[in-house]
Formats: structure tokens, C-alpha cells, sequence
């Protein structure tokens, strides 16, 4: 569709935004997580919902998969939820994904892209998030853009925003009755 709002035949091979449509009956709401979305798994104890991804994306990519399912790029605020983030990723059958990625790292919700120092993508600095371990010395802020990332033990580390690799999205939980 154009601007205009009318219909015109487009190349097959280039990328163009759009929009699905779903009726309210191919649509399975998943109760524990408030989300039409698949994969979500709740964690009580910490009050959040996570989903692992088995495709491989960059770290833009992967805040902008995390946002159309109304998540963020896991944000980590514990030692326990580090714990659990990397038992998530061990659990995930990673092995069998093929092609071209950044293996040993999951991208999550962090990143000094604005030269800003180590921020979460809700704006507080790690520390403030209360979890900063790092697998290295946390790095330096330089000129580079760089991305949050975790090791699949659960210390942070950083990447550069382009290579593709896995990542978890975190969805807030809140308990409502059915």
C-alpha cells in the first residue's frame, strides 16, 4: 500500500514494513504472563516472565522483537535472577541452531550506545539495576557504541551492537485473578 493509501505491486525481494492480522480466535493468550505471545515463562519468585530466543539477531534487532511483544531485552537486578537467567540459557537447546552467530553470549537490556556510561534500556545505571558482575573487568567507556551482554555462566559482559546473537526478553508480572 502507498502513502495514499493505495494498493501498488512492489519488488518480492525487498524489505517492507507491514502488518498482520489475527482474529481473536487464532489468538492463544498465555494467562500466566498477560501475553498473546509464546514462549513467555513466569518466575514467581522474581515477578517476571522470560523468553528465551533460539534466532540469532543483533542487539537492535533484538530490542525491537523484545518491544512488538510489549517486553524489554532482559534487564538484571540480582544475583538469584542471574542464576536463573543462566539456568534459562543452559536449558535452551542452543546446539541446534546453525548459521552464523556470537556463541558464548546472550545480548541483554544494557549498553553504553550513548556514550552515557553502562545504562539499562529503562535509563539506571547497573549498579542502580543491582547487578554489575562482570566476567572481566567492567570495561571502560570509550567513543564506541557497545552492548550489554551476559556469558552463558551469568556475568556480564559487552559486544559490539552487529554481530547476531541470542537474547531474553523480561515482561513485568502482574498477578490478576481469572
Amino acid at each position: 500500500m502507498s502513502k495514499r493509501g493505495q494498493m501498488e505491486a512492489l519488488s518480492c525481494t525487498q524489505r517492507w514494513p507491514f502488518i498482520c492480522k489475527k482474529t481473536s480466535t487464532n489468538v492463544v493468550w498465555h494467562h500466566d504472563c498477560e501475553t498473546p505471545y509464546d514462549g513467555y515463562v513466569l518466575n514467581k519468585d522474581l515477578g517476571r516472565c522470560y523468553k528465551f530466543f533460539l534466532t540469532p539477531m543483533n542487539w537492535t534487532e533484538a530490542f525491537a522483537v523484545c518491544n512488538a511483544e510489549e517486553s524489554y531485552l532482559a534487564i538484571i537486578n540480582s544475583k538469584q535472577e542471574a542464576n536463573y537467567l543462566k539456568k534459562l540459557t543452559e536449558d535452551a537447546p542452543k546446539d541446534k541452531v546453525r548459521g552464523d552467530y556470537a556463541a558464548g553470549v546472550v545480548m541483554l537490556g544494557f549498553g553504553n550506545r550513548f556514550k552515557q556510561g553502562w545504562l539499562s534500556v529503562k535509563g539506571a545505571t547497573l549498579e542502580a539495576s543491582g547487578y554489575s558482575h562482570w566476567g572481566y573487568a567492567q570495561p571502560d567507556v570509550d567513543n564506541k557504541d557497545l552492548c550489554g551482554a551476559m556469558f552463558y555462566n551469568g556475568e556480564l559482559t559487552y559486544s559490539d551492537c552487529s554481530p547476531r546473537s541470542f537474547f531474553i526478553c523480561e515482561k513485568e508480572y502482574t498477578y490478576t485473578r481469572h
